[in-house]
């Protein structure tokens, strides 16, 4: 997955025959060779035992942030697309 300062981000996961479910939304502030700094602009509530506030900066390392098919699990991350 290649990410850019800029970029806005979609935590999701998916189960079987369950629909696509969005954790959270991420302002990507910067990348590096090993971290993104990711700026929280939204995080869902429903179900959720997070603690995670909108606007928490946080360092994540970058082999984190794997795409729904890169992903050896069902917690993938989402490129926000804006035509």
């Amino acid at each position: 997955m290649k990410l850019e300062k800029g970029q806005i981000i979609r935590h999701c996961c998916r189960f079987p025959d369950k629909d696509e479910y969005e954790i959270s939304r991420y302002f990507v502030l910067s990348v590096d060779n090993d971290y993104v700094t990711t700026y929280l602009l939204w995080h869902n509530t429903d179900g959720s035992t997070s603690s995670e506030e909108p606007g928490t900066v946080d360092k994540l390392l970058k082999r984190c942030f794997e795409s729904e098919s890169e992903t050896t699990n069902n917690f993938y991350f989402k490129i926000m697309e804006f035509k």
